[in-house]
C-alpha cells in the first residue's frame, strides 16, 4: 500500500514525529485488513443468499413439473410417519 510506504519511507528519513506516524500507519493497515475481511464475509453471504435461490428456484421448477398435489402427498406420508414413531423413553 502507498500510505504504509509512504509511512516507512517518512521514518527512516528521520521525520520529527516518527511515533505518530508509526502509529498512523499501522491504524491505516489494521483499518484495511478489516475492510478486507469484512468484504469476503460479504460475498460469502452474498454467494450463499445465490445458492438459497437457485435450490428454491429447482424446488419451485421440481414442484411445477410433479405437480402440486403430489408432492404435498410425498411431504405429508414422510411427516405423518416420523409423528408415528415412537421413541423408548429413557
Amino acid at each position: 500500500m502507498k500510505v504504509t510506504h509512504k509511512a516507512e519511507q517518512m521514518i527512516q528519513n528521520n521525520h520529527y514525529n516518527t511515533d505518530l506516524i508509526h502509529s498512523i500507519g499501522e491504524n491505516v493497515t489494521a483499518r484495511w485488513q478489516q475492510l478486507i475481511f469484512l468484504a469476503e464475509e460479504r460475498m460469502k453471504l452474498i454467494m450463499a443468499s445465490m445458492n438459497w435461490f437457485k435450490t428454491a428456484e429447482q424446488v419451485i421448477n421440481n414442484r411445477n413439473v410433479t405437480g402440486v398435489g403430489s408432492q404435498e402427498v410425498v411431504l405429508n406420508y414422510g411427516y405423518n410417519r416420523f409423528e408415528n414413531c415412537s421413541f423408548p423413553v429413557v
